[in-house]
């Protein structure tokens, strides 16, 4: 089921779409030499995105109605094993324990008493335990909104770190001792010798991190239960979904997950060794996208993940992808690469905007093609990206804590809630692969190097 952000954004496309075939229609009727034919299916056409526009009006009308409903009920309809009624309910409790000459709502230490493990149950600095529901919620919402953090392989974890072996395979080749890590199989003759192989492991860690969110709340809200649920999700499962992604995307290693543009000079934690880069071509303009871009990106991409993979791109991007075309004419040679380069005119279009023909989404080389706010500054690397985001490994531990504070905000009569999110990440491969046949370098990572 689409997210309210996904309905809104398809129906934004549906009206520039719609827009722009009016603007169509209105250039056909006055065109004396439209048959009536054209105007025939140019009517069909604006009836048809009309009648999407409603269905998708009524769908944006009725999520956010549920939406607001939603926490009016949870009032009424309390969760098995909470004994607050809304995520409100429970935040204003713990305001009010956290005030002077305020006794604390009993309520807060049965949540504690679920609680496993160490927790702050005893509100001694104002902390205690969000209820797993509640935290869950906006587990929820980080999943609806986020592009990258859903599509990763996640490993809950009860500890602070994970440890875990993995095949160092770096090169497909014959002979070699890396491919599926040393296991290799020879073919023999009756009574030879076997090959004695040995399968080459490595050990990686991939330790927790701390992402938090800090919410001032006024006392008005804390007033308004429902209002206060709908803000508090809203405000924290936004944030933390666009760290996760960003952090997936562009993170350092240090104090955060690796990201998969990682390149960063010093030890090789903080490195994606896998990340293949595909230099500009020779005398490439800065800020601009050229159609042997993307064949060695899609080059690049191991065959087998392409599947499951998409390109992510910086929205600025998308212009350049609508005029990217396919080039015709004679091949010239470039040497040992494994992409030619084809010169003369301009053929047709590689990018196919979303609703082109009947796509949901838009696609260029039959891949999705998804825009994010995380992906670098058009002309920087990492304004597009081909990956494969599975390839991701996500850990986590389950429950989101949060604390409160009364008096930093004491002079603005506002309520300071600050969650903390233990998680981590890195990318799932450690080096990309030498070809089997060739020496083209190929990984479930790809990105395009800069062009300033």
């Amino acid at each position: 089921m689409a997210t309210i952000l996904e309905t809104k954004q398809a129906l934004s496309d549906i009206r520039n779409e719609l827009r722009k075939e009016q603007q169509h229609g209105v250039e056909l009727a006055r065109n004396p030499d439209a048959t009536l034919e054209e105007i025939t299916v140019q009517s069909a056409l604006l009836d048809t995105l009309q009648a999407r526009e409603a269905l998708l009006m009524r769908d944006l009308e009725r999520q956010e109605s549920e939406g607001r409903n939603r926490a009016e009920k949870g009032m009424q309809d309390r969760k098995p094993g909470s004994s607050f009624g809304c995520m409100g309910e429970f935040l204003k409790s713990v305001r009010d324990a956290c005030t002077p000459g305020t006794s604390a709502d009993r309520r807060l230490f049965r949540v504690a008493d679920t609680a496993t493990g160490a927790n702050e149950g005893t509100g001694a600095d104002g902390g205690y335990l969000v209820p797993p529901e509640y935290a869950d919620g906006i587990i929820d919402l980080v999943r609806g909104e986020s592009v990258l953090y859903p599509q990763a392989r996640k490993v809950p974890i009860s500890g602070n770190r994970l440890i875990e072996m993995y095949l160092a395979e770096s090169s497909r080749k014959d002979p070699s001792s890396g491919r599926h890590g040393g296991v290799l199989a020879y073919w023999k003759g009756e009574a030879d010798q076997y090959d004695a192989v040995k399968a080459q492991f490595g050990e990686r860690t991939t330790n927790l991190q701390k992402l938090t969110a800090y919410c001032p709340v006024t006392e008005e809200l804390l007033e308004d239960y429902p209002a206060m649920e709908a803000t508090i999700n809203d405000l924290v499962g936004r944030e933390f979904a666009f760290k996760a992604d960003d952090a997936m995307l562009n993170g350092t290693g240090n104090l955060m997950p690796l990201g998969i543009l990682a390149t960063n000079s010093g030890t090789p934690a903080q490195n994606n060794g896998a990340l293949v880069t595909i230099d500009k071509e020779s005398g490439q303009a800065a800020k601009t996208l050229m159609f042997e871009n993307i064949i060695k990106m899609y080059n690049a991409l191991i065959a087998q993940n392409r599947s499951n993979a998409a390109w992510y791109i910086n929205q600025d991007l998308e212009i350049l992808l609508m005029q990217l075309t396919m080039p015709t004419g004679s091949i010239k040679s470039t040497g040992d690469s494994a992409v030619e380069k084809i010169v003369g005119q301009s053929g047709a279009p590689v990018y196919l905007p979303a609703g082109a023909y009947g796509n949901a989404e838009a696609r260029l080389f039959n891949l999705p093609v998804r825009p994010i706010e995380q992906c670098g500054a058009l002309g920087e690397k990492g304004d597009i990206v081909l990956m494969d985001a599975s390839q991701y490994l996500w850990i986590e531990r389950t429950g989101i804590t949060r604390q409160s504070s009364m008096h930093v905000r004491f002079d603005y009569d506002e309520t300071v809630f600050k969650f903390t999110w233990r998680a981590g990440g890195r990318p799932d491969w450690m080096n990309k692969i030498e070809a089997y046949k060739g020496t083209t370098a190929r990984s479930p990572y790809v990105c395009l190097a800069e062009r300033a």
